[in-house]
């Protein structure tokens, strides 16, 4: 049986690999990686978040096509100010 701190940390976990797993998809797309199998990954990528990527690598490319098309429309934006 986990204990309430047990449990506390394994949520703290969880939602500091998503973030990383956030941070990963916007490394790649900036470096122009696909995020597809195969393609680089950050240097120093916790397990977990390597975890949450090999689970479904292709929601983790969409993820990344997706960060890459959100910053290129941000970049467009300051171009038009």
């Amino acid at each position: 049986m986990s204990t309430s701190f047990e449990i506390a940390r394994a949520k703290l976990t969880d939602r500091l690999a998503w973030e990383e797993y956030d941070d990963a998809a916007k490394w790649c797309a900036k470096r122009g990686y696909s995020g597809d199998v195969g393609s680089p990954l950050p240097p120093m990528l916790s397990w977990r978040t390597f975890q949450l990527i090999q689970a479904d690598p292709e929601a983790f490319a969409e993820r990344v096509k997706a960060t890459a098309y959100a910053l290129a429309m941000e970049q467009h934006e300051e171009h038009q100010l």
